[in-house]
């Protein structure tokens, strides 16, 4: 007498299909986690970059009004600058001349 057993068959594919499921969920929420972090990696970079060009911008004013006070026509528009008339002036000395 033969003893038909189906479950005996497919015990190995239920395996298999469990594990290929709990991979895709897995795999799933994995794929969900990493955009997430992506999304904020972007965000972050897009901060970043505002407030690079708004360093950049303060920088080219800053820049601009050096360059306007260095290129006055009126030195006194600088600060408490003061024409000398009589300067005095650092002499140096060279080596080359002694010999």
């Amino acid at each position: 007498m033969t003893f038909i057993q189906p479950n005996k068959n497919k015990s190995f594919l239920n395996k298999i299909l469990l594990l290929l499921g709990i991979f895709t969920v897995l795999s799933s929420i994995w794929l969900v986690m990493l955009y997430n972090k992506l999304v904020n990696l972007n965000h972050g970079l897009s901060e970043i970059k505002s407030e690079f060009s708004e360093i950049q911008e303060s920088n080219l004013a800053v820049k601009t009004r050096i360059f306007d006070l260095i290129n006055s026509s009126d030195p006194s528009s600088v600060g408490d600058l003061v024409q000398e008339k009589n300067p005095e002036y650092l002499e140096l000395w060279s080596f080359a001349s002694d010999y």
